[in-house]
């Protein structure tokens, strides 16, 4: 069996195709990665092994002989690319195959830059693509939420199940042992500089209980620049020398090691899929995790089981701040280690192969 992952140029490819190489289940991997080289580069993206991938900006024009090589495909991330569109339609009308799609939210929800910034007649036309590629595909690995969205507003009758799909949460990266949980009044706010993350809400509500509070961190090292200077005004003029935001990229491993010393409670008012990985880690951190109830984010962890908290711009500082039991850091720890293990992430995958393969058998 051969399997062609078509796959945006992000950091979130780096242990997507890592947990292919280590766990193939006799699978052949082959990976398609589009993108901005500008992107790579700031984010220094690069792989052990290149053999199996296929680095492309925005040219296409040998995607059908990948194509025509494999058995199924998997789409991660709905595309926004008319190029890639254009030609990934041209093979599957001449040469269609069962296929998985991983939505990511934005471009499901239509909250993506393209539909703030794009041309009305660009948009058309992927929205149209969109809705075809939906519509035939065999298997979307969703959240419950986020599939019950798209049944109301796309065709589909395709199979769906939600676990760590991209990898994005590696159990063995981590440490096993369990730290002492203690407020220590560091707040995480947000996740990136887009005003779909709601930070300004959360500073003037958390601007009354200061005096609790030794820092208000802020990860904006991407995002609307507009905004996040904004974001960073605010921040100043409000919480003065508690104010801290990040305003440069740093390696994943060292973030979290950061975010672990420094921060016992995070709130995100997003109202988009976003951070869900950082959200991850934190609750296997036995940190206090506040989340926007509109938000695809909060619906997967219920679905996962987890003890978190619904953020609402009433909330009272004594709730706010009291920390959680060590029943529930228990419990969300052992709930994460199982939702981070690479063989069982690796048998659902070859679970959903073995499946689109019998379909492109029979």
């Amino acid at each position: 069996m051969k399997v062609l992952h078509i796959f945006p140029f992000t950091v979130f490819a780096i242990n997507y195709i890592k947990g292919f190489e280590e766990y193939p289940n006799h699978v052949e991997h082959i990976f398609w990665l589009y993108g901005s080289q500008a992107t790579r580069e700031e984010r220094k993206i690069t792989f052990s092994n290149t053999s199996n991938i296929i680095q492309k900006e925005d040219q296409f024009e040998e995607l059908e002989l990948v194509y025509n090589s494999c058995d199924i495909f998997v789409i991660q991330c709905i595309p926004e690319n008319l190029k890639l569109y254009e030609s990934l339609y041209h093979c599957f009308i001449n040469n269609p195959k069962p296929f998985v799609i991983v939505p990511w939210g934005r471009e499901v929800f239509k909250e993506s830059d393209l539909y703030k910034f794009g041309e009305k007649t660009v948009i058309d036309q992927i929205d149209k693509y969109k809705s075809f590629f939906i519509e035939k595909c065999s298997y979307m690995v969703v959240s419950k939420w986020m599939f019950s969205y798209i049944e109301k507003h796309y065709k589909t009758k395709s199979k769906h199940s939600y676990f760590n799909c991209l990898n994005g949460f590696l159990i063995d990266d981590y440490s096993k042992e369990m730290k002492k949980n203690e407020v220590k009044k560091g707040i995480l706010v947000g996740h990136r500089g887009t005003i779909t993350s709601g930070h300004l809400e959360v500073l003037h509500r958390m601007e009354k209980w200061k005096k609790k509070i030794d820092i208000v961190l802020c990860p904006l090292v991407y995002g609307n620049p507009d905004y996040i200077e904004e974001v960073e005004k605010s921040g100043q003029e409000l919480f003065g020398e508690q104010w801290k935001s990040i305003r440069k990229w740093m390696d994943k491993k060292e973030y979290y090691n950061y975010l672990e010393e420094t921060i016992d409670i995070a709130v995100f008012n997003t109202n988009a899929s976003e951070g869900n990985n950082t959200v991850f880690f934190l609750i296997y951190a036995g940190k206090k995790v506040y989340v926007n109830k509109n938000s695809e984010l909060y619906w997967v962890l219920k679905e996962l089981n987890l003890e978190f908290y619904e953020w609402n711009q009433n909330m009272e500082e004594e709730v706010f701040f009291e920390p959680l039991t060590e029943e529930q850091v228990k419990h969300n720890r052992t709930t994460m280690e199982q939702f981070g293990n690479m063989q069982i992430v690796y048998g659902k995958w070859r679970e959903i192969f073995d499946f689109l393969y019998k379909i492109e058998n029979n």
